[in-house]
């Protein structure tokens, strides 16, 4: 029971932060947006660059509550192994994958408002902070603080389902949620954090892609016009899963329980 009541703590302590590190950077921002007479950055990008900076801050936030409250025993992962191409090229599939499966399910709900616009903020925002800080967040910290309480699947479990959280959309949480869980897998599979801020970053650039070329509210039988070509990829993508599934499971399996270093030097 102590254990959970740990863990309880650790997410609390995380989501307050976070909220905090956010509501600083709006503040922050609203005060630069009323001093500013002729206002160029459109809202959406404002949100992005926003969201991104809070991230960050977010970031040191949590860094220094672990240091304080673990110290130097509870390090994330950086093994070199998460530059491998190999493993980077499998993740990348594999998340494509998911999101080909889950394309029909995302089609009954609101599509999700993700327009912050295409100048060079919102690449920078988007595709490279948010990815290196989020990583940082859920997969570097929040991650390895659960599993010093509790094993190694409920952390993976857990430590998703805030990072889901965060999303806010009922679209954008399903699509966070599984995402997070493969990027825990990978980041098992490697013992890197490396491996899972590339992942990020790829998967970002795609969705900025997409909404460049106005295909982010199109679901994929709608951007392939063959019914019999859809259901060729809609196979392989459910192929991919699978195999990635019992894949994953073993490799969470295998990083057993709660651990007391899980640095790698």
């Amino acid at each position: 029971m102590k254990r959970w009541i740990a863990s309880l703590r650790d997410a609390v302590v995380f989501l307050v932060l976070y909220a905090v590190a956010q509501y600083v950077c709006i503040f922050l921002a609203g005060i630069i947006s009323v001093d500013d007479p002729a206002p160029t950055v459109v809202p959406g990008q404002r949100i992005a660059v926003v969201s991104a900076c809070g991230s960050l801050l977010a970031v040191a936030a949590v860094a220094v509550y672990r240091r304080i409250v673990y110290g130097r025993g509870c390090a994330m992962m950086h093994s070199k192994q998460g530059f491998d191409p190999r493993v980077l090229l499998w993740g990348v599939v594999l998340l494509a994958a998911v999101s080909i499966v889950i394309d029909p399910m995302l089609s009954h709900l609101p599509v999700a408002d993700q327009n912050y616009g295409r100048g060079g903020w919102t690449l920078l925002s988007v595709v490279i902070v948010a990815p290196v800080a989020e990583e940082l967040l859920f997969r570097g910290l929040l991650l390895e603080m659960f599993r010093r309480h509790m094993g190694t699947v409920a952390a993976v479990v857990l430590s998703s389902v805030v990072f889901a959280l965060m999303h806010m959309q009922p679209a954008v949480m399903i699509d966070a949620f599984l995402a997070a869980l493969v990027l825990c897998y990978i980041y098992l599979l490697t013992r890197s954090i490396y491996a899972c801020i590339l992942l990020h970053i790829f998967n970002n650039a795609i969705a900025m892609s997409m909404q460049v070329l106005e295909y982010h509210d199109k679901t994929l039988a709608e951007i392939v016009d063959s019914s019999s070509v859809y259901f060729i990829v809609y196979a392989a993508a459910l192929a991919v899963v699978a195999v990635g599934a019992m894949h994953a499971a073993r490799t969470i399996g295998h990083a057993g329980g709660k651990v007391k270093n899980s640095a790698v030097r």
